[in-house]
């Protein structure tokens, strides 16, 4: 009697850990997925950021005023160096970078 309760037991409990096992395959494979999805995400996110690069132009040694608008300096420069008048919206946004401290 005793020996058979302790069969089924052992019984069960094989069971029970193959269940375990499964779905700890089937977790394992999601993972997986979830990972391979995040690695394509973060190339997708990198290219992008290149490509909003790309358009990005820096201009070294202008003069600074106080409270200057810088988009209205390159404005300027450029129209003073091409003779091409800019659209408002053909600059974006503009800033000031000064070595290591924060852009004004």
């Amino acid at each position: 009697m005793q020996t058979e309760s302790l069969l089924r037991r052992v019984k069960a409990l094989q069971n029970e850990l193959l269940e375990r096992d499964k779905l700890n395959l089937e977790l394992a494979e999601e993972v997986n997925k979830t990972s391979d999805a995040v690695a394509g995400h973060t190339k997708q996110l990198d290219i992008l950021a290149q490509h909003f690069k790309r358009y990005n132009l820096k201009f070294y040694g202008l003069p600074e005023n106080d409270g200057e608008d810088p988009v209205k300096l390159v404005n300027k420069l450029i129209e003073g160096a091409t003779g091409t008048k800019l659209d408002s919206r053909s600059i974006e946004y503009g800033m000031r970078l000064h070595g290591e401290g924060p852009p004004r």
